[in-house]
Formats: C-alpha cells, structure tokens, sequence
C-alpha cells in the first residue's frame, strides 16, 4: 500500500492538504496490496485550485474564489466520495478554447456512489453556460433510482466561437451525460448558426 500524507505550497498562500492511503504494488514487488481499499482526504481552496494546472494542463484555473473537501473510500471498482467544491467568479482556460471560461459559479456535492453537479454557470464566448444534474461515480444507476430521470445536462446558449480553421459562428445546444463519471456516455444536440465551417 501506498500511504501519504502533507501539504504542499502551490502557490504562497493556500496549501493543499492530502493524507491517504491506496492500493499500489512495485512493478518489482512479489507481494501485493492485501486490501484494494481507498481512504483520502483532500483539502484545497483558492489559489490551491491551481493544483489543476498540473494535473490537467489541458485546463488552466486562472483565477477566482473555491473550495474542495473530499473525501475518498470504497475501492478502486467502487469509490464512495463525501465532500463537496464550490467555485465563485472563477475563470478557467482551456487549451482547446481561444477564450477563457469566466464568472463560473456553482457547487457540486459528493454524496456517497453519486456526483451532484447542484449547478454550475458561466460566461463563455458572449454567452452562456450552465451543468446541472446528477451522474454515478462508477457503477451506473440501478432501473428505480430516483436519479436516473437526473442526468447531467450541459446547456449552451448562444455562444459566438472563433475555432480558427475550424468554425466561426452561434453555438446553442443541450448534451446529457449518462454512464458513469469514470466512463462517460454523452449525447444530445448542438446548433451551428450564422457561422462558416473551414
């Protein structure tokens, strides 16, 4: 097993906090992990939120107000995570996107074998975003559960893009992720209006 624990400085103000331990064999190693069990705890807010910056350079936490609490048990095949992250007036940029993402706003509660997206909304290309609804974290609903009818939606309305060599032009559209947040199913529609594809 792999135990750790500490504070790092990702910035000189806000650590991060992390204790945990999980199941890890060496690659040379003749004895395995006994237990396939998860138990972290992760504290971060504000500036600390940068910590993205380096687990995900595909995304960039730029600015703004948050806070993570989350803790991590169960297994690997089935993680249970309590805790909750709040974003106020943050930005972010995306490598993908010649503009940033800004105003986000929102809260997302970790509740058990579920991730609760309560809302989230933002500015983006002179337009708007908002996510909301509820997902699995890795075994997917069962037929009877309530959330089930409360997929996670992602609703754009009337973004301008400038994807140079690949669109210029409205966006507007509504996607639902179903599966499970460790193997997404996205589906839904997208409109493209006064643009031009290249």
């Amino acid at each position: 097993r792999l135990s750790f624990g500490g504070n790092a400085l990702i910035t000189e103000s806000e650590p991060i906090e992390l204790i945990g331990t999980l199941p890890f064999t060496l690659p040379f190693a003749r004895v395995k992990s006994e237990s396939d069990t998860l138990d972290m705890k992760v504290n971060v807010k504000n500036e600390g939120l940068g910590i993205i910056n380096i687990l995900t350079p595909a995304i960039a936490w730029e600015t703004g107000k948050g806070n993570l609490q989350l803790s991590i048990g169960g297994t690997l095949k089935n993680p249970i995570a309590e805790g909750i992250a709040q974003v106020e007036n943050a930005t972010l940029k995306a490598r993908a996107f010649p503009e940033p993402l800004t105003g986000l706003t929102g809260t997302i509660r970790f509740v058990g074998d579920r991730i609760n997206i309560e809302g989230l909304n933002g500015l983006f290309s002179r337009g708007k975003i908002n996510v909301k609804g509820v997902i699995p974290l890795a075994e997917s609903f069962f037929p009877n559960d309530p959330d089930l009818a409360n997929p996670v939606r992602v609703s754009f309305d009337q973004l301008d893009l400038n994807l140079k060599g690949v669109y210029q032009g409205g966006v507007t559209g509504l996607l639902e992720v179903k599966g499970t947040a460790l193997n997404p199913k996205v589906s839904g529609e997208i409109q493209l209006y006064k643009g031009q594809v290249f």
